[in-house]
């Protein structure tokens, strides 16, 4: 993982505790607490290397109940560009959903409305490979993020349904998986 600045970022915590932050060649920040740093570098004994999240979405396969046409495919909602969209075909409580090929540990979604007040998917279930649901409510239809955290859970693929969905091609702008 290819670092962008040299040097950390030192933040000194409420603990007596530091924090060091780097940022990554692909806009990802780094952190790791310096009393791990040290007990990893200090220890005789081989350490795990901490894992960091990134949003994993791209590495998905992305189905869907169904989709306006190629430009509006599921794909689309994972490809990082929040300018590109998944809008459903004639649906208001569509689904799309991400298939890794091997497990995968996951602890936030982020999923982003098309920014478009006539079709909104305001709200939904976040459905996971290992039985587990989350109730997603306050989607924005302006785009901006609805972040959704909770503990690690090892998923092979994760499915958001829309309920309360407005308008007639629900879908959605972005749809991340942050994990490793």
């Amino acid at each position: 993982m290819p670092l962008v600045n040299d040097y950390p970022e030192i933040l000194q915590l409420s603990d007596g505790d530091f924090l060091l932050a780097w940022n990554t060649a692909s806009n990802t920040t780094v952190k790791i607490k310096a009393s791990t740093l040290k007990s990893y570098i200090g220890s005789s004994t081989p350490q795990t290397q901490p894992q960091v999240a990134t949003n994993i979405a791209s590495l998905a396969t992305p189905t869907a109940s169904s989709f306006y046409s190629d430009s509006y495919s599921p794909a689309k909602a994972i490809d990082g560009n929040a300018a590109t969209d998944w809008a459903s075909l004639g649906q208001s409580n569509p689904w799309i959903q991400l298939d890794f090929s091997i497990s995968k540990i996951v602890s936030k979604v982020r999923l982003s409305d098309r920014p478009n007040t006539a079709e909104a998917a305001n709200a939904g279930t976040l459905t996971f490979s290992d039985g587990s649901s989350i109730n997603v409510v306050g989607i924005d239809d302006t785009g901006i993020f609805k972040v959704i955290e909770f503990p690690p859970k090892t998923i092979t693929w994760v499915r958001f349904t829309v309920t309360g969905g407005t308008g007639a091609n629900v879908g959605l702008s972005e749809f991340e998986v942050w994990g490793y």
